[in-house]
This record gives C-alpha cells, sequence and structure tokens, in this order.
C-alpha cells in the first residue's frame, strides 16, 4: 500500500498490482468478492483471484477453454459465475476453486452476466440471445433472441432489464410481459459495451462509438452525450460521490457530471486500455489494463464545480507476477 503523506485527494493513485505476465495479455473483466478479494479474467482461460491485502493470487479457477468476457458473484455469495468465448457459462465455489455447474446452449461468446434474483441468472451473447438460468438447478429457464449480437446487460428492476448490443441499440426488457421490448435506444453508433443505471429512470452506456450517452430509458429519449474519450469506451462506474466514471482504450478514466454534463476529472497512470472498472466496497475505484496492472484510485472526496481538478500519476510498483 502506498500511503500518501496528506489527506488523498480524488485520482490519487493509492496502490498497484501487476497482475499479468509479460506477454501483456488483455484484463477483460474485474469485480470485488464480499469478502475484499478481487477477481480478475483475461485472454487466458484461467480466472484469477487475489488477496488485495498482500497483493497474492490466492486461487485459480480452471476449467474455460477460452478466454473469459463475464464475471459476477451470485446472490449466494460463495459462488462466482463466469461467461466465456468457449460458449459456456460456468459455476464456482470460490472458497476452494471447486467447478459446481457447467451452463451450456449459447453457440458464441458470453458477453455479460447479471443475477435477477436469488435463482436467476441472466447471460447475454454474440449469438444474439439473452438466456434465463435456474442457479439451484443449473437448467435453463427462457431464451430471447433478436439479430442483435448482445454485448452488455444492466438489471434496472426486479422487472426490468437493459441490454446493449451491435448497431448502437439499447432494448429495454418488461419482465412482467415475459420478456418484450418496452423501449428501445438509438443513438450511438457502435456496440453498446456498457450499461449502468443511475437514478430513477436513468441509466448511461459507453460505446464503442467513443461516447458516453444519458438516457431517460422510461420515456425512450436520449439527454445528452459526454464526449472526450479518443478511444472506445469500455467500462462504467457510478461513484459514490454521484459521479460518473468511464474507462477507455485510450488508457484514462474519465470522471464526469453527469447532470450537468461537464467532465470534472481524468485519472491518468494507466500505459494500455484500460478494461474493466470496479468500485470497491471502502468506496474507492479499482482500475484493470491491458498494461497489466490493477490501480486503485482514491475517489470518495467531493468535487469542486470549477471542471478538471488535477491529473493525477503517482509512481510505484508494488508487483505480483504470474505465467501461464
Amino acid at each position: 500500500m502506498l500511503f500518501l503523506s496528506a489527506k488523498p485527494h480524488n485520482g490519487d493513485l493509492l496502490d498497484v498490482i501487476q497482475i499479468l505476465n509479460e506477454s501483456n495479455k488483455t484484463v477483460w473483466k474485474l469485480i470485488e468478492l464480499d469478502n475484499g478479494y478481487l477477481v480478475t479474467s483475461s485472454e487466458k482461460p484461467i480466472i484469477r483471484i487475489w488477496k488485495m491485502e498482500t497483493k497474492k493470487e490466492v486461487r485459480q479457477l480452471v476449467g474455460h477453454s477460452n478466454e473469459t468476457w463475464a464475471l459476477i458473484q451470485l446472490k449466494d455469495s460463495n459462488f462466482l459465475a463466469s461467461g466465456s468465448c468457449d460458449h459456456t457459462i460456468k459455476i464456482w465455489y470460490h472458497p476452494t476453486g471447486q467447478l459446481v455447474s457447467n451452463l451450456t446452449g449459447h453457440k458464441k461468446c458470453v458477453s455479460d452476466l447479471v443475477c435477477l434474483n436469488d435463482q436467476t441468472l441472466v447471460s447475454s451473447s454474440n449469438d444474439e440471445t439473452i438466456k434465463f438460468w435456474n442457479t439451484s438447478s443449473y437448467n435453463l429457464i427462457k431464451t430471447l433472441k433478436m439479430n442483435y449480437k448482445f454485448r452488455s446487460l444492466l438489471l434496472l428492476n426486479q422487472f426490468t432489464l437493459a441490454s446493449g448490443s451491435n448497431k448502437g441499440a439499447i432494448f429495454i426488457w418488461d419482465l412482467n410481459l415475459g420478456g418484450k421490448i418496452k423501449s428501445s435506444l438509438y443513438g450511438h453508433l457502435s456496440f453498446v459495451t456498457s450499461l449502468i443505471h443511475l437514478e430513477k429512470f436513468y441509466l448511461a452506456s459507453g460505446s464503442d462509438d467513443f461516447t458516453v450517452k444519458i438516457w431517460n430509458y422510461e420515456k425512450g429519449e436520449e439527454i445528452k452525450t459526454l464526449i472526450g474519450h479518443q478511444r472506445w469506451v469500455n467500462s462504467l462506474v457510478l461513484l459514490r460521490n454521484g459521479h460518473l466514471a468511464s474507462a477507455s482504450g485510450d488508457n484514462t478514466i474519465m470522471i464526469w457530471n453527469h447532470t450537468s454534463g461537464q467532465l470534472v476529472d481524468i485519472y491518468i497512470g494507466h500505459s494500455n486500455a484500460v478494461e474493466s472498472l470496479c468500485l470497491l466496497k471502502n468506496g474507492n475505484l479499482a482500475s484493470a489494463s491491458d498494461d497489466g496492472y490493477i490501480k486503485i484510485w482514491y475517489s470518495i472526496g467531493e468535487y469542486n464545480s470549477t471542471g478538471i481538478i488535477h491529473n493525477k500519476r503517482l509512481s510505484t510498483s508494488l508487483g505480483i507476477r504470474y505465467f501461464g
């Protein structure tokens, strides 16, 4: 841990964990478990669990035969689900690394996962389907199909699901009506890679078209477009102070006032594309990048209203390396 001599400011880089070897494989996903451990997936089929205090890899989940795009902790916090380009979803008992179940049915990469309730897992895929699975029996419950490659999912409430896809399309599904489309949001020019619920009837979307858009999904209206990234937007997180964080292939994390549309900060420190963001339970922000590092940023303070405050780039390297 890097201890700062003064109270940290938003964007201060607190810690660095090296997670990839010199072959510099892409990190696709980063999540935090309830026990505070971090989980990463990459172009390699192995899922890795890390202990923050020691910066050590404590466990590997081995079973996929291709890269893993999606990770989620299930409602029973001892279990983890992963979605892969081997077309499967695997359920793991992560305290031991045991593979519990293998869910098959998708025909292309599984792109995202969300928990609908205690016993239902929802998956999206490039095979143009969204599937619903019972996590007790591990049976397929239902399939929704359209002529769109689905990339991202967001549960808005118990009965409303949002999906992002190619062709710039976001669909709002009414699960009360068996999965009928309630509204369609068009405006992006490419894949919708990330979705996040802001408040009430508002959501944000990130896209390969380099933009973040704010929507009123109840009215089906685009509210504003946040322009600043120079490459694709990979991940979105809502910070505790209400600001929106976006990670991009331009190596930066941008912090937005999504109400005004103002860019209020830029976190600079990665040397390659930032693929995944995770809001930690202590309020700090974790980012995973193709540069092979997880970086922890202080992000729980208040911002002023004068625009960008600083571009912090504190340097420290607390490395752990794995091979294979």
